[in-house]
């Protein structure tokens, strides 16, 4: 990805390169098109999949992603020579085509155990039978499913899943939904508890050379895809994801989210209905002086509190206002 952001910023191209492989982390297709669109029709782009103890690559992916979304993951394709994929169910059973399960992976390249630690040992490699016949297999905590080809698609880690308001919640589709965005060129959601101890969402954006990451567009955006729990409460831009020493995103290292800028000048509310919402601001969120161009979320509004705030147009104003509606006028005027 570093590669990638400096000769974009420096417009400098890879047409020299007969081949590219690329691994040790998840690629969105939108990532994938802006490497391609660097290196010439010669050029062979491969994405590789696989783990340490799997002796590092187990599957490989060589195609240019056409027909896929720029937010999903580019799909990691078929098994390596010597390596055997499954995606399997709870029970340990394979999956039919287009159905999701955790992927395990078997051949020659996995390890026998981990050295001095028969617990981990015990809990990630064993022998299942898929198919009948006893094989070795490491479970690599990943979910993803077969498509009617035959190839393979990862769809995030299995321990990605939370809980967020009683629904389980996978960040990865999050994540897809915000990457598809084409002034993004970097996203992570993670999950952090609020002031009152609930699990809430938090976006971190990296925006694409000359873009901004806009908190209430990008809300407006998910808004018109997924559920309410889905959006996140905070967004916060950087202008790098912190990186582990294998190039993978470090969600430890991120920082808390921060309060998003609100209105330059403030404006006062004036009619009976605005400073009746108004009041309600004032308690709900803890402003001291919410102002017409205030933004509900800007302000620390998140998902339950938007509940509240619809029951307070529903009991005082007797309005019924759909979820959609107020995050496309989400500011104290609208």
């Amino acid at each position: 990805r570093g590669l990638l952001a400096h000769c974009e910023r420096e417009g400098l191209g890879l047409e020299f390169m007969r081949l590219v492989i690329i691994g040790s982390d998840a690629w969105r297709v939108g990532e994938h098109r802006r490497l391609v669109a660097l290196c010439g029709p010669g050029t062979r782009v491969v994405n590789s999949y696989g783990l340490t103890e799997a002796t590092i690559d187990s599957a490989y992916y060589e195609g240019r992603a056409e027909g896929l979304e720029p937010g999903r993951m580019v799909p990691i394709g078929r098994p390596l020579p010597n390596s055997e994929l499954y995606v399997l169910d709870r029970h340990g059973e394979p999956v039919p085509p287009g159905v999701a399960g955790e992927l395990w992976i078997g051949g020659a390249g996995v390890a026998d155990h981990h050295l001095n630690d028969p617990e981990w040992t015990a809990e990630r490699s064993v022998a299942l039978e898929p198919g009948g016949e006893p094989v070795r297999l490491y479970r690599t905590g990943d979910l993803g499913h077969w498509d009617a080809e035959g190839v393979l698609h990862l769809l995030g880690r299995a321990d990605g899943q939370v809980k967020v308001r009683g629904h389980r919640v996978e960040t990865g589709e999050v994540e897809a939904r915000l990457a598809a965005r084409p002034e993004l060129a970097q996203v992570c959601v993670t999950v952090r508890r609020d002031e009152t101890g609930e699990n809430v969402l938090c976006a971190y954006c990296v925006p694409a050379p000359g873009e901004v990451a806009d908190a209430r567009e990008l809300r407006r955006h998910l808004a018109e895809q997924l559920p309410t729990y889905l959006i996140p409460a905070h967004f916060t831009e950087l202008s790098a994801l912190p990186l582990t020493a294998n190039g993978k995103v470090d969600p430890g290292a991120l920082p808390e989210p921060r309060a998003e800028a609100g209105p330059e000048r403030y404006e006062p509310p004036v009619t009976l209905y605005e400073t009746r919402m108004a009041a309600h601001w004032r308690s709900l969120l803890g402003l001291e002086r919410p102002g017409l161009r205030d933004d509900f979320f800007e302000a620390g509004g998140s998902s339950i509190k938007l509940i509240e705030l619809i029951h307070h147009l529903r009991t005082e104003f007797n309005a019924s206002v759909p979820v959609g509606r107020l995050f496309q006028t989400s500011t104290l005027h609208g």
